[in-house]
């Protein structure tokens, strides 16, 4: 199998997690990845937790073992002249740096302008926790902290109490995962003009950009979206019940009823269908109002049954989205999982056979191969002992090989997926969050809707997610509906669907039936778990799936229940993953001209993204305790409540320093040296006291001014933003990351805009969302060729849609 980076170089000259996740795709794929390590440790993620006893400290990292999986590692302090030196002469030869830098480093580089003069064909991405400029440039970041600034801390956790993290480094994976797509995008370029360009990506913009309606519960409703324990969203038109995590026998099942449809099935799946009647349940407001009485309805016929016997009557028998809440060593031994042969068994010569996720999608053309990490500076001599200076001004070791000859087109001339035609048939958030992201690069997305199903344009969750695309009002279920489709298929070059595989089965448009027509079509199926195996036609919403991928295991308040994210976590992430499987495939059609079926499941995304401690677990069988947002070792690290109501800060004091300078600001310069509070060890012993006295002080405080304090000083903090903080956010505002986009319906609103930043992204050139059956006409009549009268066929047998200034 020819896999379609080969003969692509890549130097991995970051520290951390987002630009290793990134490089371990890339190797992945076929990359040659040089991770660059600075002696004498090396990656800082090879002492992070999760640890495995009696291996090698620098080999013993869970997360460096599944972050570098393929890799080469070459030892070589860059901060000195001589490393300088060295790394730049890798750089001159390689197709891609992935780097962390700040400004300084740039500069200490010699290389604030950039890259180019060393390499004009290098694709440069880099990830910081919050880019190169704005207020926030120097300011340092942990999890905690992203999460807080970027919107998504406030969101989960009780009412009652402060909001709580998702488990793991999932900022970093997910900047990581985001520049994954964006880079592959810039090869994809690459391969046209020649040219190289430089991409960023950071933390705050990446979460920012994930949100499915928070931001636009405000500006489309003034409301403010918040928290509310195990329970989903319960204001304004976006609330539906029950999404809900409730108990039974063995644990607890997660439930994501979404539709009339769904609850209409309910009370006759538990033997009351006489409650559909009740008033207390007759519309979603009212059933939002009884939550309790549903609960304990639920729980009473779930009471004498185990998880997996509620998720197979329930998901598979009634096609209810409900889902068991698997702890770690049970979604390892998941049958569905196993039969997608989504872990991957790998011997590592120190930390022996080790478990691990693979990539969250099955490619048919391109599957991606997995080896062990490599030991520290383990190809140092291999590596640099094969350089050998460049002429002056010239680059060594040009790829001819790999990019034909083509003469350069000015880099601007037009964005980088211009010349791409994308088939969205995707609903609700992955699939359409996907596609918008390929929008925004210039892919010609036509959006295809049924035209018997209104658009809710006055919520602003459709507008928020399907800029950028045409719209196509066509019944695929009608033969000449599917006709008039499968000829679309031969002017596109990728297909994207999110429907139970049964669907499309039905309509007679499977991966076989498109390439029939486009023999080097690439198909995308998001379904939630794969498009075959026992589980493949059951109803799935992120909600609902995300109690099994072992996430909500961890999450929690200490000594309490198992949590999910109240975010529906697997979309945001499967659709980034859509993207990097979407141009992973355009990028090999484009060297080989073949095309490719994607399997994308939705559980899978966040498995991947907490790999370390599936890898830890595997080894030691050891289940993560739930902490609520404390840390094993540094204190004081939490959230704190700041001036205003339901006001939060997240605060990480990660060194004794910080310590005492924390002390100096909240004027107790005396508890720095006090022995109860003088080392971390003590801290954490003390740790409900010395809460305690630092949410004394932060009740005080404005929480964006105080983080402004703390970072200025060196202590990593951030406020927990409201979706309208998020929007008035300074950094985000002086980054000019906010849009402004005139929805004809509803007019000017705002919106969180595009987390990838690369030259040719025309943002002044985006649409708003379109209208049902918007560009009906125009797309049959320029793109098929249809003539007046056969599109005045369709309309009348109801195939398609064609819009009226009288619907909104």
């Amino acid at each position: 199998m020819t896999l379609p980076l080969q003969n692509i170089t890549v130097v991995e000259a970051s520290e951390g997690v987002a630009g290793a996740f990134c490089g371990r795709m890339l190797a992945a794929f076929g990359a040659d990845v040089i991770k660059i390590e600075r002696p004498p440790g090396g990656d800082p993620t090879r002492v992070a937790e999760p640890v495995l006893p009696n291996v090698t400290v620098s080999e013993a990292s869970a997360l460096h073992l599944h972050l570098n999986m393929g890799k080469r590692s070459a030892l070589l302090d860059w901060h000195t002249e001589h490393g300088s030196k060295s790394l730049k002469r890798l750089i001159q030869d390689a197709d891609v740096l992935l780097e962390d830098w700040n400004t300084a480093m740039l500069e200490r580089m010699g290389l604030a302008n950039g890259v180019e003069s060393l390499n004009p064909s290098l694709v440069n991405l880099s990830l910081t926790p919050f880019g190169a400029g704005g207020p926030y440039s120097d300011w340092t970041a942990t999890p905690l902290v992203s999460l807080a600034l970027g919107g998504f801390l406030y969101l989960s956790g009780d009412e009652d109490r402060e909001p709580l993290v998702i488990p793991g480094r999932q900022p970093e994976y997910l900047a990581g995962l985001h520049g994954y797509g964006g880079l592959m995008m810039a090869l994809l370029e690459r391969q046209r003009t020649g040219r190289g360009k430089r991409v960023s990506v950071s933390e705050i913009e990446t979460l920012a950009a994930l949100h499915q309606f928070t931001t636009v519960m405000h500006t489309y409703g003034g409301v403010v979206r918040s928290r509310h324990g195990a329970r989903w969203e319960n204001k304004g038109n976006y609330g539906r019940y029950p999404i809900t995590i409730l108990p039974c026998k063995d644990g607890y099942v997660s439930y994501a009823v979404s539709t009339e449809g769904q609850w209409d099935l309910l009370f006759p799946m538990v033997g009351q269908p006489e409650l559909l009647e009740d008033p207390r349940f007759v519309t979603f407001e009212v059933r939002r109002e009884h939550a309790d009485d549903i609960d304990a309805i639920l729980i009473d016929w779930m009471k004498d049954k185990t998880r997996q016997e509620v998720f197979e009557y329930a998901a598979g028998d009634w096609s209810e989205p409900a889902s068991p809440l698997l702890n770690l060593s049970e979604t390892l031994a998941d049958g569905q999982l196993a039969h997608r042969n989504f872990f991957t068994d790998v011997e590592h010569p120190d930390a022996g056979t080790i478990t691990y996720p693979t990539v969250p999608f099955r490619m048919s053309a391109t599957q991606p191969q997995f080896r062990s990490a490599p030991r520290l500076g383990e190809h140092t001599d291999q590596v640099l002992g094969a350089q050998t200076p460049s002429p002056s001004g010239e680059r060594a070791g040009v790829r001819v090989n790999t990019y034909p000859s083509q003469p350069l087109r000015n880099k601007s001339e037009s964005p980088p997926l211009a010349d791409i035609r994308i088939l969205d048939l995707t609903r609700v958030w992955a699939g359409p969050l996907a596609t918008r992201i390929l929008g925004d690069f210039g892919a010609d997305v036509i959006k295809i809707s049924d035209p018997r199903v209104p658009i809710d344009r006055l919520g602003g969750t459709n507008n928020k997610l399907n800029r950028n695309k045409p719209n196509l009002a066509l019944r695929l279920d009608h033969d000449s509906g599917r006709d008039a489709f499968l000829e679309l298929v031969k002017t596109a070059d990728v297909v994207v669907e999110n429907f139970r595989p049964r669907v499309m089965r039905n309509f007679n448009l499977t991966y076989k039936n498109l390439r029939a027509v486009r023999p080097d079509i690439i198909m995308c199926s998001m379904p939630g778990y794969g498009t075959t195996g026992k589980y493949a036609d059951y109803p799935a919403f992120g909600p609902s799936v995300e109690a099994m991928t072992g996430l909500p295991s961890m999450m929690g308040y200490e000594g309490g229940p198992p949590r999910t994210s109240s975010l529906a976590f697997p979309d945001p992430v499967s659709a980034l993953n859509s993207v990097a499987a979407i141009m992973t495939a355009l990028n090999h059609r484009r060297r080989t001209g073949q095309g490719q079926f994607i399997d994308l499941a939705l559980i899978e995304g966040p498995i991947c993204q907490i790999g370390e401690f599936i890898a830890a677990h595997s080894r030691t069988g050891i289940q993560p305790p739930r902490v609520g947002n404390s840390h094993p070792h540094h204190a004081p690290y939490g959230v704190y409540p700041t001036r205003g109501e339901d006001e939060w800060i997240a605060i990480c004091v990660t060194s004794d320093e910080q310590w005492r300078e924390l002390c100096r600001l909240m004027g107790k310069p005396k508890l720095a040296n006090s022995g109860k509070f003088m080392v971390e060890a003590a801290r954490r012993r003390d740790l409900n006291i010395l809460d305690e006295i630092v949410a004394q002080w932060t009740r005080e405080h404005d929480g964006s001014e105080l983080a402004a304090a703390l970072q200025s000083v060196g202590i990593t903090a951030g406020r927990a933003a409201k979706n309208y903080q998020l929007l008035a956010d300074p950094h985000l505002n002086a980054r000019n990351f906010i849009v402004e986009i005139d929805e004809p319906d509803v007019g000017t609103k705002t919106y969180p805009g595009q987390a990838i930043r690369m030259e040719g992204m025309d943002r002044a050139s985006w649409i708003p969302s379109a209208r049902l059956g918007e560009h009906t006409g125009p797309i049959l009549s320029q793109l098929l060729g249809m003539s007046l009268g056969q599109i005045a066929d369709l309309e009348r047998n109801e195939t398609i849609g064609l819009y009226s200034e009288n619907e909104i």
